[in-house]
């Protein structure tokens, strides 16, 4: 089921999802927490073979039973059980030494069909989105917006498919999006990442990670070489995001078409505006724009165009994250662009 428009209307999931995602949470925590506890005891030496048995019941079954129990009836589909029954078992396998994971062990053989299936499961959802996303990308060579659009209809969860969306777009953009060619079809496009001095921002920003992650996994490694090793993975990602955002810059301009004004920023905002929503654009230069119905979409640095809306539109960003607005101001344009042509490209009749 799609829960979303193309222009990054969203439906949200009912309030009822999150308070019982919190409930199920707030309960896993205490029993999770209350099996750290026994383990800590010493209770726990002199029964350690009921006890390792016990823990490992109410983790690994009981945990996902209630899970299944508070979604059963709510539109949380019950394929996300699984993930579930699976961090319960990488829970139980952290909290127990490892001298007394006899019955982890026993668990994982009774667990192994539906691994099986979920691997199968993941398989076959691959293969859906990777087809939904072909038939989408013949209207449109917008990866981003395709791959949401297809997780959107593939998963039916809203919130996973937007996190698996950025997460697939860090990926392409990261390491396949270095070629030059553009996201856009017939549409009028307004580049945004030239004039920003973008491009030095990232490539300093990599050499300074390279040099500080470099020397911190050498102090770190002689306390830890675990946090030495997160710590550079993390880096390596943020250098690899970096990358990602700037080459989405490159390749996903501001489009402008017949009837609507796409604004793309990067893969950090996607917003489309129907023209006629427009009420007015204008020089924004040295303006000081603020207030919780303003947005600022420009790449770095300052804003010179602002533009305001007749109604309220949702920006879509990172990880599904949105922002509600009737005002925005974008940034690094010529002067000559900004006062007169894109007006006149935007909405005829917009005031000045």
């Amino acid at each position: 089921m799609n829960n979303t428009t193309y222009d990054g209307t969203q439906k949200r999931m009912p309030a009822t999802g999150n308070k019982l995602l919190l409930l199920f949470l707030l309960a896993a925590t205490c029993i999770t927490g209350a099996c750290y506890l026994i383990v800590r005891s010493e209770k726990y030496i002199s029964n350690t073979n009921a006890l390792s048995l016990a823990i490992t019941v109410d983790i690994i079954f009981f945990i996902p039973l209630i899970y299944f129990l508070l979604i059963r009836k709510s539109s949380v589909p019950k394929i996300t059980i699984i993930p579930v029954v699976f961090l319960a078992l990488l829970a139980a396998s952290l909290l127990l030494p490892s001298g007394d994971q006899e019955y982890i062990e026993k668990a994982k053989i009774l667990l192994a069909p539906l691994e099986l299936f979920a691997i199968g499961f993941i398989i076959y959802k691959v293969r859906l989105t990777a087809t939904e996303y072909k038939s989408l990308a013949v209207g449109t060579n917008d990866f981003l917006q395709n791959v949401r659009s297809s997780l959107y209809k593939i998963l039916g969860v809203k919130k996973a498919a937007d996190i698996f969306a950025t997460e697939i777009s860090v990926i392409y953009y990261g390491f396949f999006g270095w070629n030059g060619k553009k996201e856009m079809g017939k549409e009028t496009e307004f580049s945004y990442h030239k004039k920003s001095g973008y491009g030095a921002v990232v490539g300093t920003f990599f050499f300074l990670i390279l040099i500080e992650t470099f020397s911190l996994h050498l102090v770190l490694n002689h306390w830890s070489s675990t946090a030495a090793w997160v710590l550079t993975l993390l880096s390596m990602y943020g250098i690899i995001f970096m990358f990602a955002d700037y080459n989405a810059a490159r390749k996903r301009p501001i489009l402008i078409g017949d009837h609507e004004l796409q604004i793309r920023i990067g893969f950090r905002w996607f917003i489309s505006i129907p023209l006629e929503n427009i009420r007015s654009v204008q020089a924004g230069a040295g303006k000081n724009n603020s207030g919780k119905d303003y947005f600022k979409l420009a790449l770095i640095g300052r804003e010179n165009i602002i533009v305001d809306l007749n109604e309220t539109v949702t920006a879509l960003g990172l990880y599904g994250i949105s922002k509600k607005f009737t005002s925005f101001g974008l940034g690094n344009y010529k002067r000559s662009c900004t006062k007169f042509k894109m007006i006149k490209l935007v909405y005829g009749s917009a005031n000045v």
